[in-house]
Order: structure tokens, then C-alpha cells, then sequence
């Protein structure tokens, strides 16, 4: 998205706050006292800031929230920075969709190789252009960065508000460390068009804030009064944090309010009738709640993609009780290939049959929430089965016989209605499909977390344009494959199919075997497809289901 060329602005990020006005409110502080200091830096309207031996410093170590719009790009990972955004209520702010993650400012104008401020612009230029001097700069299709400890461009070289000659897109960039030009920055802020906000380029910004979250200083999780889905999301981020003993409190934003940043106990998590359960009947609910959640993405990090937070990530098994093998280990031909097949059910992205008919299987924790069993990695995706088998690159390249030439096609798909028109309208076979690269170590043009909902959009466009395709033939992830004897894999549950022969005996057995071979009892899960459109997946725990019971 380019802030200079979409008739809104979308707010989603990280926010930091100035570092001298108040101490800044740690994690362990109470949210009516990260609100307040929120407050009061929002308010301040000082031009400039002195420090303890009376040094006259910018305006930005000592006021102003700073906002990290939620836009993690390859781009900016091209330039080693990332664009920030200055608000202040006496500023330009658009007054809707503040979301995003809070942190804390102690670092912003930190020296050496660290997160630290390199300049400021009266305006936010656009992101997905790459940039020299770390954004502070002209284009460039190869950035180059200096080590200065100053990387804006135009110093005392801007005209003033009143004058002719600024341009608003433009290469010149302020300082943000001389006050008078960080002054000028704000007064051409005033008498910029629109509502745009200051825009501070950071140099060093990490490519996950999970990387560098203490550096970063987390102070808070923001959300838009009234966006109920924004909401969700920073539950789900909060969610994560708890998970690595970090306590993040979620702050309200109420625009045009004297006081816009609030904190409310009863918005700290997401309101859960699964809190009351326990073992298997907790985990049907939980598995519930992952099917219905509908989070477009799990985090700042690149490779953060909804499926690490939301969604049923599940493979169908043969339910053949002869057979001779595990049905949760990886067969020899994935462990030569690297990768195994799986799909990913969601109450968006529906599906009525599982690959090959199968009637049992099992199901992966979502990765953000995988109680301390391992990580797998999610190799990559396609809206329908894609006849992995027979492709290179763990299941993710093309296969020895495919039309289409997807390393061109994927300049060009940017919506899932792309996806339908260049790539699904033009294959003969499974074999042709372009998939979406999810994973770090495979090269991406859309990127992961982009690559993810263009996915899924592709399977919304495959119904509405397509017959409800999507909906009668599963999609299709590819995961990494694990060793055979791995026992720390995030397995959930066991499922099975009703009204298929011998699909429950198929499920007992799994759950017998998997507690003989790792010690840990999973359960087994009465799992509905649904048959239209409209209807839902019902996950069901059912204690006669169940050899055994969870402790």
C-alpha cells in the first residue's frame, strides 16, 4: 500500500513512545498506567526538548507516539529500515483504524548498529519504493546506506510552510537530531494536505520484532474503538507474548477524545468458553475457536502468516487398520521429497472432502500456540491440491511436467482473482497451479503473510467464480518433513469422519499407538465437514470415543 496513492490510511503497526518526558511504562505496569503516559505524550506540544545538562534536543525525545505501521516489506528489508510514524495530537493523524502493537522509546535516537532514528519527513513518503541512506534518501533500485550518524538529506535546504517549492513526495528528507529542523519537519506537517502523519525512517530494524523484542521495548497493543476485529487480533499478538513471559497490555484508541488511549481488564483476552473446560473437550473447543478465527495475519514478522495463530492445519490418513506404518510419521517418499501434504480448514476457507476421501487424521497445533512441542515449518500453499508428490523444491517448485511458468506469473499475482484468471483458467492439470512460498528459506516476490491471503483469496474467488470450487476440493500446504522417530511433533488431536467404516477404530488406534510411542495421550476428535457452503465444521469430543482419557 502507498500512503500517497489510496484515497485512506490504514494504521497498523508498532508504536514507540519519546523517551524523556515521563519514564517510560513498562510491561510490568498496570494499563491505566501505560494509558496515561500514552496520554501525555500524545498531548505534549513542546517544539523542543532539553536534556540534564541543558543541551537543546528535537522534539522527539521528549513527545509524540510513535506508530510502526504493520507493512513489513521486502523492500525495506532491502534498505536494513523501516518507516515510523510521528503523532501528536497538535499534528496531522488520520482519526481511524489505530492498531497495531505500543513499544516503548528509549532507544530512538540510540548510536552504533541498534534500532535508532536516521531522519524525518514532513510527510510519509511511499515505503514500497526502495530508498538510499536508510529511506532518507533519493530512489535507487540498489540502496546504499552511510554510517552517519545523521542520514537526512536536505537540511536547512527546505523552504519553510509559507513558501513555494516543497514537494511532498519528494527525496529530501529533515533531521531528527537538530531541533530547528525537526521543528520545520512539524510546522510543514501543519501545512501539509490531507491527514498524513510525520513519517521517521528507522535504520536497523529487525525483520521480526520477536528478533528484537527487548531492544524494541514493548509497551502496549493498540486497537480502534469499535473494530471488533482489530480487537481479535491484538488478543491473538497478546496471546503469543504471555507465551514467551511477556505481559503486554491492550490499550483502546478512541479518536478525538482528550484522552484517546484507555485501558479496560476485561479486553485483555478473548473472551473463551473453553476457559471453564479441560482435557479433550477443552481441545475441541479450542480447535473451534482456531476454525473461527479469521486473522488475516499473526504478528509483525514477515513470516507470520495466519495460519501460526488461526485455522486447522490438518492431514487426512488412510484408515486402513492393517496397515503397517504410523499414520502421523512421514512416509519414505516425503522424508526423500522434504515435505508432506496437509490443508487448512477455516471457517473462510472451506472445504467438504478431504484428499483421497479419507475418513481419519490428525490435526497440528497452530504453531503460535503449540504448548511446547516442536515447530514445523509451513513450506508454502496452493488454493487446491496441487499434486505436490510430483514437484521439486519439498512439494513448493514446479512439477517435471507443468505448462506454466510460475517464477513470471508471480510479478503478477497480487489477488486471488489474478491467481483464478492467469494461472487456474490457463492450467490443464493439478500440475500447472503456482503455489504461495510461506517460508523463510524459499525466495518470495508477495512475501509470506501476503502470499498467505492471496491464497485464500484465490479460494473466495474459486467459489464465486468458479462453481464453488474451492469448496469441493481441499487446498493444499506443504509442511517440512520430520524424522521418523520424532516425538515432539505439535500433534492436537486424532479425527475421524462419521458414517465411514472402521474410521473411529482407525482414530483408537492412532491415539493408542501415539501414547505408546510418546508418552502423551491426544485425543480423538468427531470431526463434520460441511456439505454447503453455508454450513460450519463441528469438531465434537466425545468421552466413548476415546481408549483413553486425558489426565
Amino acid at each position: 500500500m502507498s500512503y500517497l496513492h489510496k484515497g485512506f490510511f490504514h494504521l497498523s503497526g508498532l508504536v514507540l513512545a519519546g523517551g524523556m518526558l515521563t519514564s517510560p511504562a513498562h510491561a510490568e505496569d498496570t494499563g491505566d498506567k501505560v494509558a496515561n503516559a500514552l496520554n501525555e505524550r500524545w498531548a505534549s506540544t513542546v517544539t523542543n526538548c532539553t536534556d540534564s545538562k541543558g543541551h537543546v534536543l528535537s522534539a522527539l525525545t521528549c513527545s509524540g507516539v510513535l506508530l510502526r505501521p504493520k507493512h513489513t516489506n521486502d523492500t525495506e528489508h532491502r534498505m536494513s529500515a523501516a518507516d515510523v510514524l510521528f503523532l501528536r495530537h497538535d499534528l496531522k493523524y488520520p482519526p481511524d483504524n489505530m492498531t497495531g502493537e505500543i513499544l516503548g522509546g528509549q532507544y530512538a535516537l540510540a548510536d552504533g548498529k541498534s534500532v535508532s532514528a536516521a531522519c524525518v519527513r514532513p510527510s510519509p513518503v511511499d515505503y514500497t519504493i526502495t530508498r538510499e541512506a536508510f529511506g532518507c534518501g533519493k530512489p535507487a533500485s540498489v540502496p546504499h546506506n552511510n554510517e552517519d550518524t545523521d542520514n537526512s538529506t536536505c537540511n536547512s535546504l527546505i523552504p519553510g510552510p509559507g513558501e513555494a517549492g516543497w514537494s511532498w513526495d519528494g527525496e529530501c528528507s529533515l533531521s531528527v537530531l537538530i531541533h530547528r529542523e525537526f521543528k520545520l519537519a512539524m510546522d510543514l506537517n501543519r501545512a501539509s494536505p490531507g491527514n498524513l502523519p510525520m513519517q521517521i525512517w528507522y535504520r536497523y530494524w529487525p525483520t521480526s520484532i520477536a528478533d528484537d523484542v527487548n531492544n524494541l521495548h514493548m509497551e502496549a497493543l493498540l486497537y480502534q474503538d469499535g473494530d471488533e476485529k482489530a480487537l481479535t487480533g491484538r488478543q491473538n499478538d497478546r496471546a503469543l507474548f504471555l507465551k514467551n513471559n511477556l505481559n503486554i497490555p491492550i490499550i483502546r484508541f478512541t479518536a478525538r477524545n482528550e484522552k484517546p488511549f484507555s485501558y479496560h481488564a476485561d479486553e485483555q483476552v478473548m473472551k473463551s468458553e473453553c476457559a471453564e473446560k479441560s482435557g479433550g473437550e477443552k481441545i475441541a473447543c479450542q480447535i473451534t475457536q482456531d476454525y473461527n478465527n479469521t486473522a488475516e495475519s499473526c504478528g509483525n514478522g514477515d513470516y507470520d502468516i495466519a495460519a501460526k495463530c488461526s485455522g486447522v492445519v490438518i492431514r487426512g490418513t488412510s484408515g486402513n487398520l492393517n496397515r503397517t506404518y504410523r499414520s502421523w510419521e512421514a512416509s519414505p517418499e516425503s522424508l526423500k521429497n522434504g515435505g508432506i501434504s496437509f490443508s487448512y480448514l477455516r471457517k473462510d476457507a472451506k472445504f467438504k472432502r478431504l484428499s483421497f476421501d479419507y475418513s481419519t487424521g490428525f490435526i497440528f497445533y497452530p504453531e503460535h500456540f503449540s504448548h511446547g512441542q516442536a515447530s514445523i515449518n509451513i513450506l508454502c500453499g496452493y488454493p487446491l491440491d496441487a499434486g505436490t508428490g510430483n514437484r521439486s523444491n519439498k512439494g513448493c517448485g514446479p512439477a517435471s511436467n507443468s505448462r506454466l511458468d510460475c517464477d513470471k506469473l508471480e510479478f503478477n499475482i497480487k489477488t486471488g482473482n489474478d491467481w483464478v484468471k492467469m494461472v487456474y483458467e490457463n492450467a490443464k492439470t493439478e500440475h500447472d497451479f503456482c503455489g504461495f512460498i510461506l517460508h523463510d528459506e524459499i525466495n518470495s516476490f508477495l512475501g509470506a503473510k501476503k502470499g498467505f491471503t492471496v491464497m485464500l483469496d484465490a479460494m473466495r474467488a474459486l467459489n464465486s467464480q468458479k462453481d464453488n470450487k474451492s469448496f469441493s476440493e481441499q487446498n493444499e500446504l506443504r509442511l517440512e518433513a520430520w524424522p521418523k522417530m520424532k516425538k515432539d511433533i505439535p500433534l492436537e488431536a486424532f479425527f475421524y469422519l462419521p458414517g465411514h467404516p472402521d474410521a473411529l477404530k482407525s482414530a483408537q488406534k492412532d491415539q493408542s499407538e501415539f501414547k505408546i510411542f510418546s508418552g502423551r495421550i491426544v485425543p480423538v476428535i468427531r470431526l463434520t465437514l460441511p456439505q454447503t457452503p453455508e454450513a460450519d465444521a463441528v469438531f465434537e469430543y466425545r468421552k466413548e470415543d476415546q481408549l483413553m482419557l486425558m489426565q
